[in-house]
């Protein structure tokens, strides 16, 4: 439950980010986005530097900006020093805010793991998604700084944690839609966004269904 708040709060910031970023930005105060990016750091260190960015854009804001507006990328950047040392120095903090224990692997073995848990037509997808973070917007950066986080907390853990999960989705979810974007048809566009989405989704769905079962085999047998 706490691995599945934390990314829905740093979903929530990133599309915020987004939303300021588009050709008509809504109305909304930038303290929008720098809160659920606040909540989903405390929750998982994985998106400490979501703080920093979304504190950019506080400061970015248009004036009169409020009085405490640098303080929120401040914290950001102690928010990123700490999860460093908490990760490699600090035993007892990073045992309660990692929430999983320290089992270090390469980066080798992380991408063998993870290919593994996402399947091949995710892991593709998810790579497609990634290499079309190529613009110099705050939402681009965000994710991509989250998918960095993710990945360093993964190296620690020894394996991939719900946060490399979810961003992975979205990330398949980007490139499935600058594909589906490709037809000229809406209704082809919709069609194909469903299908290829559903062939993404299905196998690590099928996948996780499995060995859920399995420990629950291996649960009741051991009883």
């Amino acid at each position: 439950m706490r691995a599945a708040l934390a990314l829905a709060a740093a979903a929530w910031a990133i599309a915020e980010l987004a939303r300021a970023g588009s050709a008509a930005p809504p109305p909304v105060p930038p303290i929008v986005a720098a809160v659920p990016a606040i909540v989903a750091a405390v929750l998982d260190p994985s998106f400490v530097a979501l703080v920093a960015i979304t504190g950019a854009h506080v400061v970015a804001a248009p004036v009169p900006r409020p009085r405490w507006a640098l303080a929120v990328p401040a914290a950001g950047v102690i928010a990123i020093a700490l999860a460093a040392i908490a990760g490699t120095r600090w035993p007892a903090l990073g045992a309660a805010w990692f929430g999983r224990p320290a089992h270090t692997v390469d980066a080798r073995s992380l991408a063998a793991l993870l290919a593994a848990a996402l399947g091949p037509l995710t892991a593709v997808a998810a790579l497609a998604g990634l290499a079309s973070l190529v613009r110099a917007r705050l939402a681009e950066l965000a994710l991509a700084a989250a998918v960095a986080g993710a990945l360093l907390v993964d190296v620690r853990a020894g394996a991939p944690g719900v946060a490399t999960l979810g961003l992975a989705a979205a990330l398949s979810g980007l490139a499935i839609a600058r594909l589906a974007r490709m037809i000229r048809i809406p209704s082809g566009q919709a069609i194909a966004g469903a299908t290829i989405a559903a062939l993404v989704i299905v196998p690590p769905a099928w996948t996780a269904a499995e060995h859920r079962a399995a420990a629950a085999h291996t649960g009741h047998a051991s009883r």
